[in-house]
């Protein structure tokens, strides 16, 4: 029975080089290692692992355009980090949602589906997040309290939760996404692949990887692009010569040496605000990790520094808030050479005098303030709806 698996798994790896954005979903899917298994009715992944299961029967009862779309949906669900975002929600309706999402993007893109996988066009182009709030909805309707019938979906159920993840394991699974558009990009118009417009993929992806295109999403991207490796044509990606086209390899990882995050604590910056700075300046750690994640929080002096190293995890800071606000105390503090980030984060409302322009990058996250115009550096802008919970 293996031999016969391994053979489909094999042919079905090779029917995605017919599709649209294989480079892309065939990096994803050569992260995944597989595994025969009769604990599972069809298939599941489980992220931490890095690890599909097969349920070899079930697989290959499939036609071999039905075993590609299969793997590319595993692939899909490990890109779009569905491990992960599940988060404390409820699984299985989290799995109905994903799977929506999933299904419509294989649709999008050519993959036969077998017939009874669910797509609901109602959420082709949306975000897990919002599939699975519609869904909940649903559910609390009076005429679907007492109505939950099975769903027979062979597709279905298969995402294994892992809501705690290390700021190691979001970071490389970050990496592997970074890496694998840029293979998809590298690969737009090859003879062995459809190739239609990455830029266009690349935009759907990373609206429905993230949520919305929000701030947040701004803020990340800018990182990643630090933090991506140099390429060489020089040395091919030999993962890739075994699909059958030439792409090249990260020669050097770039890692982000230091990122700074400035808060603001003055009096004009309430205590939710700065409870959201801190929440996302841990989402920056975890998804970015750092060698070091230096943090200070000022009003018009420094009033606390932490420093976290990338294998420290990031937890239980408490800030006052109180004072004016003056951002030269920051200034003076990351001008000495053994401060120096690679970039700043500031989170401020920016109603502050702005220093001159420093020799390192800036990022101005500006809450409530939409008006404000950076004399330097990129603002990104943060709105009441974004921190309200």
């Amino acid at each position: 029975m293996s031999n016969e698996l391994d053979s489909k798994v094999s042919r079905a790896k090779l029917l995605l080089l017919k599709k649209q954005h294989f480079a892309f979903i065939s990096s994803m899917l050569y992260k995944l290692n597989y595994e025969p298994s009769n604990e599972v009715s069809s298939m599941a992944y489980d992220g931490s692992k890095s690890t599909m299961y097969l349920n070899p029967t079930w697989f290959n009862s499939l036609s071999d355009q039905e075993a590609c779309s299969a793997l590319a949906h595993e692939a899909l669900h490990y890109a779009l980090q569905h491990d992960i975002r599940m988060g404390r929600k409820d699984p299985e309706l989290y799995n109905q949602a994903a799977d929506h999402v999933v299904n419509n993007i294989l649709m999008d893109y050519g993959f036969e589906l077998p017939d009874d996988v669910p797509v609901d066009r109602r959420f082709q182009n949306k975000t897990t997040e919002y599939v699975y709030k519609v869904l909940w909805e649903d559910t609390q309707k009076p005429e679907n309290q007492n109505n939950n019938p099975p769903q027979d979906n062979p597709f279905g159920n298969d995402v294994i939760p892992n809501p705690t993840p290390s700021p190691q394991q979001q970071s490389q699974r970050n990496r592997e996404v970074l890496s694998a558009s840029q293979n998809d990009e590298n690969t737009v118009g090859m003879d062995n692949g459809i190739g239609t417009s990455s830029e266009s993929f690349k935009e759907l992806f990373n609206k429905i990887q993230d949520g919305t295109k929000s701030w947040r999403d701004i803020l990340l991207e800018f990182i990643n692009e630090k933090s991506q490796g140099e390429r060489s044509w020089q040395q091919l990606d030999r993962r890739m010569l075994q699909l059958g086209y030439y792409a090249p390899s990260i020669v050097s990882d770039n890692r982000i040496n230091r990122i700074a995050v400035a808060i603001d604590i003055s009096g004009s910056v309430s205590k939710q605000q700065v409870n959201y700075f801190l929440r996302e300046t841990k989402s920056i750690k975890n998804n970015c990790n750092p060698e070091l994640l230096d943090i200070v929080s000022f009003n018009t002096e420094i009033t606390g520094k932490w420093t976290f190293k990338e294998d420290e995890t990031f937890d239980n800071i408490e800030i006052p808030i109180d004072g004016g606000t003056s951002l030269d105390c920051v200034w003076k503090h990351y001008d000495s050479p053994a401060n120096k980030p690679t970039f700043l984060i500031v989170f401020s409302d920016m109603y502050v005098s702005i220093p001159d322009k420093p020799n390192y990058e800036v990022i101005w996250c500006v809450v409530d303030n939409p008006k404000w115009k950076p004399p330097y550096g990129k603002a990104i802008y943060i709105n009441k709806e974004d921190y309200v919970q």
